[in-house]
């Protein structure tokens, strides 16, 4: 099975993310995932996913696409299961509009602790990221821009694998969904994580 054309850029990166299962458990069903430039089978020389097994609960792929090449490509999705088996799907998969080759990657270690008294404050805690989307070194400073249910709260200025420590005030009691966006020297934007946690006097 072979995805339609999509253009990829040279020293970009693309998350790539696909979900799949089977008929039954009882059938065990194998699938790899390769990419390339036309659709044949001896053209999927780029690796995405090795062989995988596929349940009945669905099995989610994810992948960093990096082409070094700009052009037309076609991910392929290959059956590679026992003869005899009985079937399964590709019930989705998704590629991301593009990140810098500078973006930084991912934070780490992210946690928010809500006031154990109860106080309309939470501390929030992470680790810079240390790596490109394209798996390089991060050079110079970067940013983390922190937004609270979507609005910007604050933007942290860091240097790569900093740890970070902070306090967000908010102004009632509730669930609060936090995410990270974090930024390259350049303000290039890199890949963003989310988390919620309830903050105030009584968990529902």
């Amino acid at each position: 099975l072979f995805s339609p054309s999509v253009y990829l850029q040279a020293g970009k990166a693309y998350d790539f993310t696909a979900t799949s299962f089977s008929q039954s458990n009882s059938y065990p069903e194998y699938m790899e995932i390769a990419m390339g430039t036309e659709c044949t089978a001896e053209a999927m020389t780029i690796e995405i996913a090795p062989r995988t097994l596929i349940t009945k609960e669905p099995v989610k792929f994810t992948a960093s696409l990096v082409p070094t090449v700009s052009g037309i490509y076609h991910i392929g999705f290959h059956a590679v299961s026992e003869a005899g088996q009985y079937q399964f799907w590709v019930s989705d998969y998704t590629i991301s509009e593009p990140y810098g080759a500078a973006a930084p990657d991912v934070i780490t270690g992210l946690e928010i602790i809500p006031d154990v008294k109860g106080e309309l404050n939470a501390v929030i805690s992470f680790k810079a990221s240390t790596k490109t989307v394209t798996n390089n070194d991060i050079e110079g400073d970067m940013a983390v821009d922190i937004l609270r249910d979507g609005e910007k709260v604050r933007t942290v200025s860091c240097r790569p694998g900093m740890n970070i420590n902070l306090e967000d005030k908010v102004p009632a009691a509730g669930r609060y969904t936090y995410t990270f966006v974090p930024l390259s020297a350049d303000g290039e934007t890199g890949r963003k994580v989310s988390a919620s946690a309830y903050i105030g006097p009584n968990v529902p």
